[in-house]
């Protein structure tokens, strides 16, 4: 009966792993689509950046304002996009943890459970060598 748990346990580990593997994997895609949203806010800036008033260039002051505002809420935007990227970098780190763990688990378990067989096949080898030694005894009594 303890094999038959056992199996059952592992069974059940593996699910878990799976599903922590399932999470883990959209935990970068995630990661990845803020670092690719972050490259596009970077090329939008480089982009706005390249349209900077020619020096003697004639602007009005509001035109100006605008613009630096602009740049500004950019820049802001861009530091709020980095903290999104380190808050899922430390996501998928904890989540890459919980991941190992499991796996972890369930390789442990699978030990447990390949030794318990190799235990009961040792014994069976045995069993039946035992019954192989009586049966030749019992001849050679009989001879």
């Amino acid at each position: 009966m303890r094999l038959e748990s056992l199996h059952k346990v592992v069974g059940m580990a593996k699910e878990a792993e799976a599903a922590e593997s399932k999470r883990l994997a959209a935990m970068r895609q995630m990661l990845e689509r803020e670092e690719q949203q972050a490259q596009q806010l970077q090329q939008h800036r480089q982009f706005y950046l390249g349209l900077a008033p020619a020096s003697g260039q004639s602007l009005t002051a509001q035109h100006l304002a605008q613009y630096t505002h602009f740049l500004q809420k950019l820049g802001e935007a861009m530091t709020q996009q980095s903290a999104r990227i380190d808050h899922f970098r430390e996501q998928c780190a904890r989540q890459q943890e919980r991941w190992l763990a499991q796996h972890v688990r369930v390789k442990s378990l699978q030990t447990l459970v390949d030794k318990e067989e190799a235990r009961r096949a040792h014994k069976a080898e045995q069993i039946e060598q035992h019954q192989l030694d009586e049966f030749n005894q019992r001849r050679r009594d009989r001879s």
